[in-house]
């Protein structure tokens, strides 16, 4: 985590315990026109209004100002000094959410080694940025490369049970779906769920329900309604007294019964649980 002086912290908590984008955006402004140019926080202040425009989507403005934080950054500090790798990775976030995936890997990768030679928390989160670019663009090895290298970094680092390590399996389930390999998609769409299963509450069951849905999506490319009807009653059959996941189940394996036109009432298959 990076060290903030109380300048800069006030705008930050601002914008991340409060909600003022405007008000932070208009207080770092304030912090320009007073301060020194030699002053220290400087660069941390063009920077930080690049984290407020990038909240408001306000892209281009918020690249303009990652660039000029950039580049002092460049005239004050040494080659590969951390902070540099910030602005690199902040200026590619931008790139990414602005569709600009070409940039945006340019820019990733140029702050991954950085990170790298600084043995940065970040790097990790770095390379599943990258991994999503591969995919975007179709480059599947690659993204699979990135997805199962972090996978196994979580998984030496994080809990058996824990939400990036469930994220990671599902990346690389809708790497393989893209790549019409349902068999392989099913097994980590099914790790994922797992985990989700083990650390969400109960008033998280939408989450649950999304990794329900991927995989019945994938049953049903593969024509294969008899399984994911099996997989729905299975779910059926988990005491959680959650009516909203027990109702979509049970809409669920009614659609799937009309989709295969099966015989079977969805009556018939409840009283057999």
């Amino acid at each position: 985590m990076a060290n903030y002086s109380p300048i800069i912290l006030f705008g930050r908590l601002l914008v991340k315990d409060i909600g003022e984008c405007d008000k932070a955006e208009k207080y770092f402004h304030m912090l320009l026109k007073t301060l020194p140019n030699e002053h220290e926080d400087i660069c941390e202040i063009y920077h930080q209004i690049g984290n407020v425009l990038k909240t408001k989507n306000a892209f281009d403005l918020a690249l303009d100002m990652y660039i000029q934080a950039y580049h002092l950054r460049q005239k004050k500090l040494p080659e590969n000094h951390p902070k540099l790798g910030r602005s690199l990775n902040s200026i590619g976030s931008v790139y990414y959410r602005k569709g600009d995936f070409d940039q945006a890997f340019d820019y990733f990768n140029k702050a991954l080694n950085i990170f790298h030679i600084n043995n940065d928390n970040n790097t990790g989160t770095l390379t599943e940025l990258i991994g999503l670019i591969f995919r975007k663009k179709k480059q599947y090895d690659s993204a699979l490369e990135c997805f199962k290298t972090i996978l196994e970094i979580r998984q030496r680092t994080f809990p058996k049970e824990h939400p990036r390590i469930a994220w990671c399996l599902r990346q690389i389930g809708r790497i393989y779906e893209e790549q019409f390999k349902y068999d392989q998609a099913l097994d980590y769409y099914h790790s994922a769920l797992k985990v989700k299963e083990k650390i969400l509450p109960n008033g998280q069951q939408t989450l649950i329900i999304s990794g329900i849905e991927r995989i019945i999506r994938v049953y049903k490319l593969k024509n294969a309604y008899n399984e994911a009807v099996n997989f729905c009653q299975q779910k059926l059959l988990i005491e959680d007294n959650d009516s909203f996941k027990y109702t979509y189940l049970v809409k669920t394996i009614e659609t799937l019964l009309v989709e295969k036109d099966c015989k079977q009432t969805i009556n018939e298959i409840i009283d057999k649980l």
